[in-house]
């Protein structure tokens, strides 16, 4: 949520059978397709359908519609919207490129835009809408509008009953909310902040957000921040590196440095350093030789030997074997390991010992869990 897909008014990465494939390549679980053309249920509709067809019942990924409230369909239209609902569509969003601030925000003439506030009241139809949204449980999105009236829409949206509020992309400067607007609207009205990756600056420059992100996050929880690509811009960073990893065999990381670099560098106009900061150096240090510990370790049998011992020394208890790997963990931690090492160390261990016990994976994995939490608060 969301994805910009062909066909478009303006050329795409994708269009939705590609973004399809993309996506099961993947591994993603589902994708909305946004247009700023109206509806795209339908489109929805006849790509599950093509993922069905070409790869059988299998797959987990769901292709989701929506309907933007542009001039296209009519602007506030509540007869277009509960055609798009009950065709699928999931997300309603209100208008972008008609929206009076986004026209306003581009040096043109906001006259012509769609109403959506008047006189500090949603317009009537708005009120429709809202009970459209809440009957279908679909998600009620802020689109292009400005912070003020993001306020008005969201107050009035939340005593019509409407559950799923997301603000649309509020640092973009489309948009332009505040920090401190950002905070007041997640406390009042629990709404969703959807957070991009990178944002558009105009001319097929880039703006990136994790910085800000991270701001964002620390000051209303992650529980009310998304952070989503809206995608599909052939300028925007995409699938591509994930592709090349999955097509090759060579580590997706590796790609992945290599476009960020790239893009960081000669799309975001960021210094080199800059780039570098964002990549997380000891968390990749620390998969690398883990990685590298298990193979080993699997390789020669160390592995096993190490799964046999412990269920040996339990053979005559085996209810004490969460037990036994609680404290494993504990002293692994204590010893220095930091919670992911011990995590890393030892999920392949005791899902081996699961297996072969019979024992609940879940009972397993809290077991370590909780352990390499505990050796880590030892010194405390």
């Amino acid at each position: 949520m969301h994805v910009h897909t062909n066909p478009d008014l303006k050329l795409r990465a994708y269009n939705d059978f590609e973004l399809a494939e993309a996506a099961i390549r993947v591994g993603a679980r589902a994708i909305v397709i946004k247009s700023h053309q109206g509806f795209t249920a339908n489109r929805a509709f006849l790509t599950n359908e093509f993922v069905r067809r070409v790869h059988g019942e299998n797959t987990s990924f769901t292709m989701y519609g929506s309907v933007t409230m542009n001039k296209a369909i009519g602007g506030i239209n509540p007869s277009a919207v509960e055609t798009a609902l009950k065709l699928g569509a999931k997300v309603v969003w209100l208008p972008t490129q008609s929206a009076k601030n986004h026209i306003h925000k581009m040096g043109k003439d906001p006259s012509g835009g769609v109403d959506i506030v008047v006189g500090w009241k949603v317009v009537p139809e708005l009120n429709e809408i809202f009970k459209l949204v809440k009957d279908y449980d679909a998600v009620l999105g802020t689109a292009h509008v400005s912070p003020e009236e993001a306020f008005v829409v969201i107050e009035a949206a939340r005593n019509a009953g409407v559950k799923k509020i997301v603000l649309t992309h509020p640092e973009w400067w489309i948009v332009g909310m505040s920090h401190e607007d950002q905070i007041k609207i997640v406390k009042d009205y629990d709404v969703i902040l959807e957070r991009c990756f990178a944002q558009n600056m105009g001319g097929g420059k880039y703006k990136s957000n994790l910085p800000d992100n991270l701001e964002i996050i620390k000051k209303v929880g992650y529980k009310n921040v998304m952070v989503d690509t809206d995608g599909g811009q052939t300028e925007n960073p995409h699938w591509e590196a994930i592709i090349l990893g999955y097509k090759t065999g060579i580590n997706t990381g590796l790609f992945c440095m290599v476009f960020a670099y790239i893009i960081g560098c000669f799309v975001m106009g960021l210094k080199p350093g800059q780039v570098i900061g964002f990549w997380a150096i000891n968390t990749m240090f620390v998969i690398l030789s883990v990685s590298l510990f298990y193979n080993f370790a699997a390789i020669n049998g160390t592995l096993e030997k190490l799964s046999g011992s412990l269920l040996y020394s339990c053979r005559k208890f085996p209810g004490l074997l969460p037990f036994a790997l609680f404290a494993v963990a504990v002293i692994l931690s204590i010893m220095g390991a930091t919670f992911f090492t011990v995590m890393a160390f030892m999920a392949p261990i005791t899902l081996a010992i699961c297996e072969e016990a019979k024992m609940d994976k879940l009972t397993g994995g809290v077991a370590i869990n909780a352990g390499a939490l505990a050796g880590g608060n030892f010194p405390t």
